[in-house]
């Protein structure tokens, strides 16, 4: 046993350290205020919370949770049973536990896939300073967990590639399943996982389709009943989705800016977001087409990688022309970056062996060495200037020093009258009062939802707590809302107002 675990530790005694050193940096990152709090952690919190308490899993606003899925609610509820004094203050230490995983994983699967020592190091400091990495595991957010699963689902899939029997296919779709209703994007491993036994050349089509029926319903089912769950509810499967508005050449373009930013001479190549954008797709897709007409059986990390490179990135592209939330960032496009560094890592190093002679060899080898460095020092100024800022104001969201020394939410902490009125309670940051004063108050009705914006200027009385500081332009302005009710002030602040509204 000795001897097995030393032949396991010391080859990757380099990745348990770099695993250290990423946990690390989070706890120094969240080290004032803790995590960054924003509206969706919300959702997740309050979610958990009522049903730790019995009330099933309804957010803040005494409104089912279909938004978002249960799973990493559902993480949370367990670590609250855990921890019943309350899971915010042990969350950066969680987080920095899953980001060191997410290291260690990582260089597991780049000690398998046989680089250079050097070339593993590179990669994985570009991990560890990845400073969209940072940004996630420095939030509450439940791609923290998300990014986990993919690297595990692709740890299980190369395991079942490598040694084909019922137990590891139903542990590739397992992860499959809970990666579904830890974010619905977690769809994509669905598919990478199909497209990947379709494509296996080893076995005859009757023993594909059997394999391709048992992965598909063992990995929907997760999702098939939260789903469910939801329609039950009300009457949607992820609630109400307005429809895209963003064209799909703009959402290519905003692709090309995220991939820009992980690129080395970011400065000088993110002019060019949309050719970036197509380059990385038809790179992508080259790559998987080439590797199917080829008939290279789907056996090792990189490939797969590969794989959910491109089903990734065209499930957000489709995604987002269709269907409107937020603009693709670096938040929703950071599940994609360990596997496109895994892609490009091992790709990049195949085309240097593809040359014969030995000067342009070196000449190649020198040049990528150079380009990481650039990312490094890129990755370096970025990480150093944000961790300025946040040690000395906390992490932009509603746990920095705005929020958290905010006198309006101050008064709500200690004086709870304003909910016991007898009267709804609207704001424009319910949220955050949900988070500081442990109230349950309505969300303020977007302007794009006509009903609940009527339903909200026929109500005769109510109480608006308005926050000055908070800037969501979906939602209906002040100047709005004098135009439907009479407002009196109960009491003003520097950073907002309580209002008693009455309708005209």
């Amino acid at each position: 046993m000795e001897a097995i675990m030393r032949k396991t530790v010391t080859p990757n005694i380099d990745s348990i350290i770099a695993a250290l050193i990423g946990g690390v940096l989070i706890i120094l990152y969240t080290n004032h205020n803790g995590l960054g709090i924003s509206p969706d952690s919300i959702y997740y919190t309050s979610a958990s919370d009522a049903w730790v308490k019995g009330n099933g899993w309804i957010q803040f606003d005494q409104t089912p949770l279909v938004m978002f899925p249960v799973g990493y609610p559902f993480l949370l509820g367990v670590l609250h049973f855990i921890f019943p004094q309350g899971i915010v203050p042990i969350m950066p230490f969680v987080n920095a536990l899953l980001f060191a995983i997410v290291i260690l994983l990582s260089g597991l699967m780049l000690e398998k896939i046989n680089l250079s020592k050097w070339f593993k190091w590179i990669l994985l400091l570009l991990i560890i300073a990845s400073p969209t990495l940072i940004e996630i595991y420095s939030m509450l957010w439940s791609e923290t967990l998300f990014i986990v699963e993919i690297l595990v689902f692709i740890y299980c899939a190369r395991t079942y590639f490598t040694n084909a029997n019922f137990k590891n296919l139903l542990m590739m779709a397992l992860l499959a399943a809970i990666a579904t209703i830890t974010r619905f994007a977690g769809v994509t491993l669905i598919m990478t996982g199909g497209l990947l036994l379709l494509l296996d050349n080893r076995w005859s089509l009757q023993k594909k389709f059997k394999e391709v029926f048992i992965f598909g319903c063992v990995s929907i089912s997760l999702l098939v009943i939260n789903l469910s769950r939801n329609l039950y509810l009300t009457n949607t499967f992820t609630g109400i989705r307005q429809k895209g508005q963003t064209p799909f050449t703009t959402n290519l373009k905003l692709v090309g800016e995220v991939i820009a930013d992980w690129l080395p001479g970011t400065h000088f190549i993110i002019g060019f977001p949309q050719i970036i954008g197509a380059v990385f797709i038809i790179t992508m897709g080259s790559i998987f087409l080439y590797r199917t007409l080829k008939g290279l059986t789907p056996n090792s990390y990189e490939k797969i990688a590969a794989t959910f490179s491109i089903v990734f990135a065209s499930f957000m592209l489709v995604s987002a022309t269709l269907s409107r939330y937020e603009p693709i960032n670096s938040r929703l496009m950071s599940p994609l970056y360990i596997p496109f560094l895994f892609t490009i890592g091992f790709y990049g190093k195949s085309l240097v062996q593809l040359v014969r002679n030995s000067f342009l060899k070196k000449i190649y080898q020198w040049a990528f060495v150079i380009l990481s460095v650039i990312s490094l020092y890129e990755f370096g100024v970025y990480d150093q200037a944000n961790y300025v800022e946040v040690h000395e104001g906390g992490i932009g969201s509603y746990s920095d020093d705005d929020w958290a020394f905010s006198p309006l939410l101050k008064e709500l902490q200690v004086n709870h009258s304003y909910f016991q009125k007898g009267q709804p309670v609207y704001s424009n940051a319910s949220h955050a009062v949900y988070y500081y004063a442990h109230e349950n108050i309505s969300i303020l009705p977007e302007k794009a939802h006509a009903q609940k914006v009527d339903m909200f200027n026929q109500l005769p009385q109510n109480i608006l707590i308005w926050f000055h500081n908070e800037e969501n332009f979906d939602l209906l302005s002040l100047e709005e809302i004098k135009t439907q009710k009479n407002l009196t002030v109960l009491k003003q602040f520097k950073d907002g107002i309580i209002f008693q509204c009455a309708k005209k």
